[in-house]
């Protein structure tokens, strides 16, 4: 039961009104809570949106890369580029017989996966509307 409601129902069971001590260190207590929940909330959120562009970023590198037609492309350059943090995170922890290719794949799952994992988070979380009362 988060605190707000836990001070609620403290002074419900006590059928008077809370003294102004009582009523500031349980305000104050639910402030903090309140805070905490949008800030994980926004945390959140940059995660789940950063993974989103990851997976873009990603996808059009694996197009790229498939329809180029020499290693020389710039555009291809741009995608190595931007994707390489990724995809050298992911080479760190598969094995060394991979192609850079299957990397690709491995990496755009990835993303994916933290993608909707943050999303069903959030979704559990209730959005932000949710946060401020019970």
């Amino acid at each position: 039961m988060r605190l707000a409601a836990r001070c609620r129902v403290f002074f419900l069971e006590k059928k008077q009104l809370p003294s102004r001590r009582e009523n500031t260190y349980c305000m104050s207590l639910w402030s903090a809570t309140t805070l905490m929940d949008t800030l994980a909330y926004r945390v959140l959120l940059l995660v789940s949106f950063i993974a989103y562009m990851a997976s873009i970023y990603v996808a059009l590198h694996i197009v790229v890369a498939r329809f180029s037609r020499g290693p020389e492309s710039r555009l291809l350059w741009f995608f190595t580029v931007l994707t390489g943090p990724l995809t050298r995170a992911i080479r760190r922890i598969v094995p060394d017989a991979m192609t850079e290719s299957q990397v690709r794949y491995l990496a755009l799952g990835v993303c994916i996966c933290i993608w909707l994992g943050t999303r069903l988070v959030l979704i559990g979380l209730g959005g932000v509307g949710q946060l401020g009362g019970e």
